[in-house]
């Protein structure tokens, strides 16, 4: 989806192809997209019908991931500012044949679901509203404007969101002038899977883990123990595309910035608009798509750059503790001996060694986990490497330490 809210589909092969909708779809309603090739055509379809065609060349062939809501797409016509989708996905499918125009009709007619009616005779206009008592939010309204002694059916559509596994005949509320007689029947079914959640009594200290969101822009804190749908702790602001984030011995939580090639610092407990108390920033610092984050005892801050989806390098940068500013690395870790392939994870053992997880599929390559000896610096070659068919490394993201190995995500 472009910036503007049009919908793009496209392949790659001897010329890129990309059909966008005329329309724009970012108004915080459900969309149904498909996009087809059926070996001479590309067809986008939005909500059932055809938007855009083509007639295009044969794609390139391609072993890779389906991927959703991130993807390379730089080099597309129109790209949007960020690599990841802002807003939510829900049934995503993949045809191992074209779909026909009047099978994705089909499809998009599908998911609007029953339809209950309602019927109303009356000698008057009748307004009628209905309510059901069950944890489901239905309230269709019919209105009925007939002649004397005939009949009108109207048809009414009710979207709930349950709770619980229920059905539910909702009570009915009719107003109507004297004289008038009416008889309304509204039935809304909803069935979901319900979810039992065991709340617990913190008891740990506060603020003991926290969590980066990506899309909104800003840090949420939780105490040890949280389950269930609980409020977070606090909300940094004055963050763009936060992704990784760590915490020094002092509590001071570190968080990289994708969009703004930045690493903010707040201090131990910070909540609510919290300024950073610093900010490593500038063209002298390195920084190209940070990912991950961690510090080593001395509370050096070591950063992984993903910088190759950027058309840029891979690299790990390492700054003094308490850098901020235009600050130059201490150490770079860069070049082809390095084995760096989208670093995006990293983590330090109690020796110094730098662990750091590489989403190599994402740019056509392994994903893999490679090692470095404590004080690496330059075109250094791991001293180990995790990869292979049999690791179970698909799409390595994160990764972190215990006293006996790696676990990774």
């Amino acid at each position: 989806m472009t910036n503007a809210g049009n919908i793009v589909f496209g392949n790659s092969g001897n010329t890129t192809c990309a059909l966008t909708s005329p329309n724009t779809y970012n108004d915080s309603n459900w969309h149904y997209a498909v996009g087809v090739w059926d070996g001479t055509n590309a067809y986008l379809y939005i909500d059932g019908s055809q938007v855009a065609s083509h007639a295009d060349s044969a794609p390139t062939n391609y072993n890779g991931y389906w991927r959703l809501g991130f993807g390379q797409i730089a080099y597309w016509p129109n790209p949007p500012s960020s690599a990841y989708f802002g807003g939510s996905l829900s049934e995503a499918a993949a045809y191992p044949y074209a779909l026909t125009s009047t099978q994705v009709a089909n499809h998009y007619s599908a998911t609007t679901g029953p339809t209950p009616t309602a019927t109303a005779t009356t000698t008057a206009p009748v307004t009628a509203t209905a309510t059901p008592t069950a944890s489901l939010t239905a309230t269709p309204t019919v209105t009925a404007t007939t002649t004397p002694t005939r009949t009108a059916t109207s048809t009414v559509t009710a979207r709930a969101t349950p709770t619980a596994s229920l059905t539910a005949t909702p009570t009915v509320t009719v107003t109507t002038t004297p004289t008038t007689t009416a008889t309304v029947t509204v039935t809304a079914t909803a069935t979901a899977t319900q979810t039992q959640i065991a709340t617990s009594t913190p008891t740990a200290t506060p603020f003991p883990f926290y969590v980066t969101n990506l899309v909104a822009d800003y840090v949420t804190a939780y105490l040890s123990g949280s389950s269930g749908n609980v409020s977070p702790l606090s909300s940094g602001t004055g963050l763009v595309s936060p992704f990784g984030i760590a915490r020094d011995a002092s509590g001071n939580q570190y968080v990289t910035n994708q969009s703004s090639n930045t690493v903010t610092v707040y201090a131990a407990g910070a909540n609510g608009n919290a300024a950073p108390i610093l900010t490593i920033a500038g063209s002298n610092t390195g920084l190209n798509n940070p990912t991950g984050i961690a510090l080593d005892g001395s509370g050096n801050v070591y950063v992984a750059n993903a910088g190759s989806i950027n058309g840029g390098n891979d690299t790990i940068t390492e700054y003094a503790a308490a850098s901020g500013g235009n600050a130059e690395p201490i150490a770079t870790i860069t070049g082809g001996n390095t084995a760096l392939e989208n670093p995006i994870g990293i983590a330090l053992d109690s020796a110094g060694n730098i662990y750091v997880a590489n989403d190599g599929s994402a740019v056509g390559s392994q994903d893999s986990v490679v090692i470095y000896p404590a004080g690496s610096t330059g075109n250094s070659a791991p001293s180990a490497t995790i990869t292979g068919t049999a690791t179970g490394l698909e799409v390595a993201y994160g990764i972190a330490l215990d006293s006996s190995g790696i676990s990774t995500w």
